[in-house]
């Protein structure tokens, strides 16, 4: 993927999400910028 840049806001997010059976390991994990991890639920919110 590509990256942001973004060094403001920065917030950890579940690769896979908790309520997809992803888990709280470090390998599940990645930093986020605010407005890509909003996206990235909105997205993902829609796959139910």
């Amino acid at each position: 993927g590509k990256i942001c840049g973004s060094t403001r806001f920065l917030q950890v997010d579940h690769r896979q999400a908790v309520w997809a059976g992803g888990s709280n390991d470090l390998q599940n994990l990645q930093i986020l910028c605010s407005q890509h991890n909003q996206h990235k639920y909105r997205q993902e919110s829609f796959l139910d």
